[in-house]
């Protein structure tokens, strides 16, 4: 079953970067950003889908304890940098509490990767 993980974990990346560059409209409603023009959507779809499925590929590419580390590292520092700003910024919160909880869960996932593929 903890088999399962590392492939779960890049691939809910994957998923969340193919729906990034597919539908940026629908993603930039839920993370509250705008997709006004071509340049809007051009940048979610490179931000947040060519970042996320460039993750992904390389953690499902490579296989490598550092990829999944690496991965994690970024949704939990995105996670860290949200709480930050909602001490600077008032009503980041109970907004952001969806991003925060998809970067903490998915930090999570990929930091139990990479510690299950460690070489015993």
């Amino acid at each position: 079953m903890t088999a399962l993980v590392p492939h779960l974990a890049a691939g809910l990346v994957l998923v969340m970067g193919v729906v990034a560059f597919a539908v940026p409209e629908a993603f930039a409603r839920q993370t509250g950003l705008a997709a006004d023009g071509p340049l809007g959507r051009s940048e979610l779809r490179a931000v947040f889908g060519g970042v996320f499925v460039g993750i992904a590929v390389a953690c499902l590419a490579t296989g490598s304890p550092a990829a999944y580390a690496v991965a994690a590292a970024s949704f939990l520092g995105g996670a860290g940098a949200k709480l930050l700003s909602a001490a600077l910024e008032r009503g980041v919160l109970p907004a952001a509490l969806p991003g925060l909880l998809v970067d903490l869960v998915l930090g999570g996932l990929l930091a139990w990767s990479a510690w299950l593929l460690r070489a015993p």
